[in-house]
């Protein structure tokens, strides 16, 4: 589980990226939140922390 702000998100999420680590499954909707809190948090991860872990080039997995 990850709580913190922006810079302890990433710094936590560069250490499991360190480890080898090329993908993570992210839950926003943690307990009784309204929609528009898990938006709202989703958003502001995607503005203050993916930027920290953007690729030159998008990786795609295709099954099979």
């Amino acid at each position: 589980m990850l709580l913190g702000g922006s810079a302890e998100i990433i710094e936590a999420l560069k250490k499991v990226e360190a480890a080898g680590f090329d993908e993570v499954i992210l839950y926003f909707n943690v307990g009784l939140k309204p929609h528009s809190q898990v938006k709202d948090e989703m958003a502001r991860f995607m503005a203050e922390v993916a930027p920290a872990f953007a690729r030159d080039e998008p990786t795609f997995h295709t099954p099979g």
